[in-house]
């Protein structure tokens, strides 16, 4: 709970940034208080959640939802130190890959403290260097030490650890009694048994390690107890995963590092911290995520513990994060200023605070300056500043950036291999051939195309040095999803201030410059190109890739790969399995008759799995039941056009029914979301709408948070809902919601729409108008615009707006016609002028205003 405290930016020294949702959980089960939020600008989007530990003030901060890497973590502190001033240090406190070696016995669940040298500060970013005449690979630079509060803070603890038990298993306790009911376990130790694996012997096709061979299993003799053990040493930091054993033995006899991860890297030099990371996997093929909630967990009660041997008085005599950058920064300059004017053989990127990049010259002829993950020059040099400037120049590439698509654990990914061969030679570029290359992945919904399109971007098969997902599913959607890209490749403070259009042309110019080619763009989800052209997106250059999702490739430009049902029954046998998490799977012949039944459909597969994880259905009875309802459904709708189409929704109806009986609330709750959009759910938006006269059930939802997350966390758990824990809201597969207008809602509930009409006027605030136009108000415009849904639009009972709502229904119809959403402003505004004239008369000054904005609107339509 959030105490009263009332609290500014000014009163929080301490920053802790994760990269993981489970990371922010750790972090947040371990404040001593919760503190009520702050606003920030909008330019920052990170999400906060603020407390204290002892006596010290914290903000923790993460990483948005698909984004990982040095640059994003980057972008993220310098958000943190730019709204909170007076941040002294930082922690950067998570998950990582153990490096075990003959001298360091480093096991799962173990703690990697970062520790300087005396040739580095702790954290060594192995992939930057430069390749020398003969061809070698020698790395550069080295990252800043954490600051002197901090090592003598780590000197003090290591102390008391030679007299004392760390208080990191009773910290881990508390933290973990309050994490109640289900969500306790993702903190708890595994019972997994920790395995370490040879490193030359790689991991087969199986989701487990279940069929591993046991004879290359590492021999270690037993600690007797469970408790991490605390390793101080240096950390491995690189855009890029190690899942190869071997990889990890050469790190490790190189540079004598203990944990390799993928973040700290990009804070060293521009975010005075230490990194602290709890092992959940040995960085090789056989890594899975069972390890990592309570790594993230055991990392944050040593953050915690080590924050309790910091005296608040050493902290206040701290110089604040900023100080010590702009000197840093000083000390850069002068060194900068003595390189000779840079030429065009020895140009090189130099990443900034901001994620970006700027043109530096190398000086020196020993070799060319690269990233050698990225492949594309870089240089040991950070500017800073806080003072935004509208820069629309090329500044260098910027990793991985998947926004809020629906991605899966990567050990609940199964199959594809050919699939994903078969999109490595589509794009893998001919020296030759100066074209774009282009794919398009055709299939029904649900059949996994989006998967299969963000398991390429990470598996790094095309060494990309920038990946961005578009939501393609809607033009408007499209356009956010540049704007998006436009706030990470750019350093500007608000890219709305620009029109679509230019925003679109800015982004292609940077996608167009030619010392950046190693590109790809997902456009998901093209499935209705009737409405917009999406070639007209794509960007004017002869490199880079292009991946497109639709249901309907024939319509559109570019090498085709139909994606069609898993033809292996192993591997939907695999995805009953890691659902359901049931053992024997792959021998029960009930299972095998049911992932043949289900027609190899990756989303039915798993939506089946996981009814049968929180049920005790025998898949015996499962499959009786889905046979059952195969040929009498009465929520089906009146046409199946696909046999798929079918087996889904009676997967989805097995589900539903069981909702209904155990947890009607969350039943209902199912059926109202499809009166929303399905791409971003947050608990405010439900809020907002509540009146007296809401259902009873309704109000006891949503007037709790908890209540709230409790009902959403059930519909996760049925498959029906994704989490986006970084910004704090929920998703929908498409599929699904068509699914719960079709068949849950064959007969329109004017209760259900009119609350969602209330949530979304009451979420708009008049005095915003001119801030309408923006980023920040995309969501809420997807949500207005379901509200002008064809189907519902032709419905009687709700088409006509009350009295009441008149003026609500013009205050939508102007945040979509700012957002560019003209067909629905149209149809709302529409609406809005009948409820008026009959209401108020043609001639009443509101009826009027209509009658105007409508005007602009045609006009807006003309041009």
């Amino acid at each position: 709970m959030a105490t009263a405290k009332i609290l500014c930016h000014d009163d929080y020294a301490v920053g802790w940034i994760c990269a993981l949702p489970v990371e922010m959980a750790a972090a947040k089960l371990m404040l001593d208080e919760i503190h009520d939020p702050l606003p920030h600008p909008r330019a920052d989007q990170n999400n906060y959640i603020l407390g204290n530990i002892g006596e010290h003030n914290i903000v923790i901060a993460s990483l948005p939802s698909g984004a990982y890497g040095t640059v994003s973590a980057a972008t993220v502190a310098m958000q943190v130190l730019s709204s909170f001033p007076s941040i002294r240090f930082g922690l950067m406190v998570g998950i990582g890959g153990g490096v075990p070696s003959n001298e360091v016995d480093i096991r799962l669940g173990d703690i990697v403290v970062s520790r300087p040298t005396d040739t580095s500060g702790g954290v060594i970013q192995y992939d930057l260097g430069k390749i020398l005449s003969d061809g070698h690979f020698q790395r550069t630079g080295m990252l800043n030490r954490p600051p002197k509060a901090l090592l003598t803070a780590l000197s003090t603890l290591q102390a008391h650890h030679l007299t004392e038990d760390s208080r990191v298993p009773e910290f881990t306790s508390s933290a973990q009694a309050k994490a109640t009911g289900r969500k306790a376990a993702t903190f708890t130790r595994p019972t997994q048994i920790d395995r370490l694996y040879q490193a030359e012997y790689d991991h087969g096709d199986c989701a487990t390690c279940i069929n591993c061979d046991q004879s290359k299993l590492c021999i270690r003799s037993s600690r007797g107890h469970n408790d991490p053990e605390i390793y101080y040493g240096l950390i491995a930091s690189a855009n890029q995963v190690v899942k190869d054993g071997q990889r990890r033995g050469q790190l490790a006899q190189e540079l004598g590092v203990y944990c390799v991860e993928m973040e700290a890297a990009g804070l060293m030099n521009d975010f005075p911290c230490l990194v602290i990371r709890g092992i959940c996997d040995y960085s090789d093929s056989h890594k899975n995520k069972e390890w990592q909630g309570y790594a993230a967990m055991v990392a944050a009660a040593y953050a915690k513990e080590l924050l309790l041997v910091v005296p608040i008085d050493q902290i206040d005599n701290t110089p604040t994060a900023r100080d010590t950058l702009a000197e840093n920064g000083k000390r850069q300059e002068m060194k900068t200023v003595k390189l000779s004017a840079p030429d065009e053989e020895h140009t090189a990127l130099a990443f900034n605070s901001g994620g970006g990049a700027q043109t530096n010259n190398v000086n020196g002829g020993s070799g060319q300056q690269i990233n050698n993950n990225a492949q594309v020059g870089t240089q040991n040099f950070h500017s800073v500043t806080f003072k935004h400037k509208e820069d629309f120049s090329f500044r260098g590439p910027v990793g991985v950036h998947l926004g809020q698509v629906r991605s899966i654990a990567s050990e609940l990914f199964v199959g594809r291999g050919n699939e994903l061969d078969e999109i490595g030679k589509a794009l893998h570029p001919d020296p030759k051939a100066h074209k774009q290359r282009r794919l398009v992945l055709g299939g029904m919904g649900g059949i996994g195309k989006t998967q299969l399109a963000i398991a390429y971007a990470e598996s790094g098969r095309g060494s990309y040095t920038s990946v961005f997902w578009l939501n393609a599913v809607s033009e408007a959607a499209l356009k956010d999803s540049f704007r998006l890209i436009a706030s990470i490749i750019f350093n500007v403070k608000e890219p709305g201030v620009l029109e679509d259009k230019e925003i679109v042309r800015r982004v292609h110019q940077w996608l167009s410059t030619p010392k950046n080619t190693g590109w790809l763009l997902i456009f998901d989800n093209y499935d209705d190109p009737d409405q917009f052209r999406i070639d007209n997106y794509y960007p004017p250059a002869s490199y880079g890739a292009i991946v497109v999702t639709s249901r309907r490739p024939d319509l559109v430009a570019g090498s085709p790969l139909h994606i069609k049902p898993f033809q292996n029954i192993e591997d939907s046998l695999a995805i009953l399995q890691t659902r359901s998490k049931r053992e024997n799977v792959q021998s029960d012949p009930n299972a095998k008759r049911l992932a043949e039944r289900l027609a190899g459909l990756p989303l039915a597969l798993a939506t089946a799995g996981t009814f049968l994880h929180r049920s005790k259905f025998t898949f015996e009875r499962y499959l009786h039941e889905y046979e059952r309802r195969w040929n009498i459904n009465p929520r089906s709708p009146v046409k199946l056009n696909e046999y798929e189409e079918r087996t889904l929704y009676t997967t989805w109806d097995i589900s539903y029914s069981r909702l209904e009986n155990q947890d009607p609330e969350a039943a209902k709750m199912l059926k109202l979301l499809a009166y929303f959009d399905n791409q971003t759910l947050w608990y405010e938006l439900f809020y907002a709408g509540l009146t007296d006269s809401s259902p009873e059930w309704l109000s006891e939802v949503i007037t709790d948070d908890v209540n709230f997350d409790g009902v959403m966390g059930v519909l996760a758990e049925y498959y029906f809902l994704d989490t986006q824990q970084t910004s704090g809201s929920w998703s929908m597969h498409n599929c699904v919601h068509d699914w719960t207008l079709a068949a849950l809602n064959k007969d329109i509930d004017a209760t259900d729409y009119w609350y969602a009409f209330d949530c979304i006027s009451a979420s708009i605030n008049d005095s915003d108008k001119n801030d309408f136009a923006k980023l920040s108000y995309s969501p809420l415009a997807a949500h207005a615009t379901r509200l002008v849904q064809q189907r519902l639009c032709q419905n009687d009972v709700i088409y006509d707006i009350a009295p009441r709502r008149l003026g609500q229904a013009s205050l939508i119809s102007d945040l979509l016609r700012e957002q560019v959403l003209l067909l629905a402003a149209e149809q709302m505004y529409q609406r809005a002028l009948a409820g008026q004239e009959k209401a108020l008369g043609p001639d009443h000054t509101s009826t009027l205003d209509t009658v105007h904005n409508l005007g602009i609107l045609y006009d807006s339509k003309a041009s």
